[in-house]
């Protein structure tokens, strides 16, 4: 029980020592660069979800690409992001290394439900279909959950915070 209290104590201290800081540079580009990769794989995704895998889209003056392609790559883009900040947080030995890894893996836990979704998605299942292993929520849940619960404020969290 007294370890218990002495974590609590360390964490406690841990969340009241956290301040605001100005983005660098570098913070606010990965965060730019994250809107426009889930943007972008968010607008696929619900093009492949209407149309199928093999939709072809027009891009770039008349230019034929397959949506899977822009749609993949945005995908490992903005996963490479994500994981640009968790890792480069938790291994910040200045900052707050505890909370940084709880809000590292809140984001690894968004990125695992939009994971879900897309394999539900590539399954040819319909957005409301219903997850029953995940308390029946719908696969478009799933997705929404996954980003607005949990991505974008792990994000805001390392942009904007020590």
């Amino acid at each position: 029980m007294e370890e218990k209290n002495k974590v609590a104590k360390a964490t406690e201290k841990e969340i009241l020592g956290v301040n605001w800081k100005q983005p660098a540079r570098l913070d606010v580009f990965l965060v730019l660069f994250y809107l426009f990769s889930w943007y972008l794989f968010n607008d696929m995704f619900n093009l492949i979800s209407i149309e199928g895998l093999d939709t072809v889209g027009h891009f770039f003056n008349g230019i034929d690409i397959r949506a899977s392609v822009p749609f993949f790559l945005s995908f490992i883009a903005m996963i490479s992001i994500l994981f640009t900040f968790v890792i480069r947080s938790t291994f910040d030995e200045k900052s707050h290394k505890v909370l940084n890894t709880l809000v590292g893996l809140w984001i690894i836990f968004g990125s695992f439900l939009m994971i879900v979704a897309l394999v539900l998605m590539l399954q040819g299942l319909e957005p409301s279909y219903p997850v029953s292993w995940l308390f029946g929520l719908s696969r478009n849940s799933i997705y929404h959950l996954g980003v607005f619960l949990f991505q974008l404020p792990g994000i805001i969290y390392f942009a904007l915070f020590k």
